[in-house]
This record gives structure tokens, sequence and C-alpha cells, in this order.
């Protein structure tokens, strides 16, 4: 709530970017700060520490909202495929904080149910 909500909420309500950069931002904020679990289980410390400050360096560059910081951002990413580097409890943050942003604006979503046979 005091890391990616804030950073998500101004973006969504600026309305300036499309869904899937503001998520990519909010990420990148999220790796810079929280100490991610999965990073740290299956890497542990110094590999925590060179996501965060890739991270970093990424929201120095603007992130995914600026060009420079999309072609780093891009750069990150292979970076991280390469290694082996999944960012999977940030990402987990990041979805807590996109389906709270929903429920407070009442977004409602229609899914339909599978057809059973």
């Amino acid at each position: 709530m005091n890391i990616s909500y804030p950073v998500f909420k101004k973006l969504m309500d600026k309305g300036r970017f499309s869904l899937n950069t503001i998520m990519i931002h909010t990420l990148i904020h999220l790796m810079a700060v929280v100490d991610d679990i999965n990073i740290l289980a299956r890497h542990g410390i110094d590999m925590l520490d060179y996501v965060r400050r890739r991270s970093r360096q990424s929201l120095k560059y603007g992130s995914y909202l600026t060009p420079k910081g999309k072609k780093y951002v891009k750069y990150m990413d292979m970076d991280f495929i390469n290694k082996n580097i999944s960012p999977g409890g940030s990402a987990d943050l990041l979805a807590v904080t996109v389906l709270i942003y929903f429920l407070e604006k009442g977004v409602c979503f229609n899914v339909k149910k599978k057809p059973t046979y």
C-alpha cells in the first residue's frame, strides 16, 4: 500500500499510459525495494541486491515511461531471463495492487463460466 499503490493509482488516474505500461513501471518500483522471497530462495541475497540495483537504475532512467527507461527495462528483462531470475514475490504484490485499485474504483469484471461437459 505504501510502495506500489500510490505509484499505480497516480498513473492510472492520469490516464496517459496503458495498463500494461503502468503495471511494468509499478513492478519495477516493487522490485527496487521488496524482499522478494522468490529471488532470495532461488538465488540468495547477492542476487536480490543485484535485482534491486538494476531496478533502481531503471527508475532513474524513467522506467517504462520513457524511451531510455524502456530500452533499459528490455535489457534488464533479457538479463534476468538469462540468469533465471523470477521476481515472483514482487509480481504477487503487483497483482494485489491492481486488484485493490479496481475494487476501490468499483470496477466489476464479467467473467463467463467455462462450459461443463
